[in-house]
């Protein structure tokens, strides 16, 4: 697994909250199984009982993002790719942050053994690597239409996987204004 940090400012590093959360997982003659979310996740990452749980299934070359909500609505997210392999990207958009406008990205497959917690305030996407890509995320508040807002993949300057060239995008995100 790589991370790599790309700062606006080149004092700043990575982003302050992000975090790598271990994932428990136990091997034997008939597979895997993996536990994304102990038991006191909540009290140990500050998450609240308004939890939404998404996944998203989607093929090679992907992208979805950049998302985040805003106001009381915003949310914190742990991500974890169930299956797969995707470019995880993460904008810190918090303006009293230290590391404001900082970009941390990250590879993360069914062969990681952890999971990102990605704090409120900051923007995500991730670009599909896999054939097919199985992503779990859980969010400490509920989805709100009215508090949704996203930016265009070209505002930030972040350095694509080459096959970015041949990404599929929704025309929601392809719209969404630039930052």
């Amino acid at each position: 697994m790589k991370t790599t940090v790309q700062n606006r400012r080149s004092s700043d590093k990575g982003i302050i909250g992000l975090k790598k959360i271990p994932l428990f997982s136990a091997n034997d003659n008939r597979g895997e199984f993996i536990k994304p979310f102990p038991a006191n996740f909540q009290k140990k990452y500050s998450f609240n009982k308004n939890l939404e749980i998404y996944y998203s299934f989607s093929k090679k070359n992907v992208f979805r993002g950049f998302h985040l909500q805003k106001s009381k609505y915003d949310c914190a997210k742990i991500v974890t790719c169930s299956m797969g392999k995707i470019f995880d990207v993460v904008v810190d958009l918090r303006p009293g942050s230290p590391t404001y406008l900082n970009i941390v990205t990250t590879i993360l497959s069914e062969k990681s053994d952890f999971s990102l917690l990605i704090p409120k305030g900051c923007a995500h996407g991730y670009f599909c690597l896999g054939k097919n890509n199985l992503v779990h995320y859980i969010q400490n508040q509920p989805f709100h239409e009215k508090y949704y807002t996203g930016f265009h993949y070209s505002s930030f300057p972040v350095r694509w996987p080459p096959s970015f060239s041949r990404k599929i995008i929704s025309d929601k995100d392809q719209n969404l204004e630039f930052f």
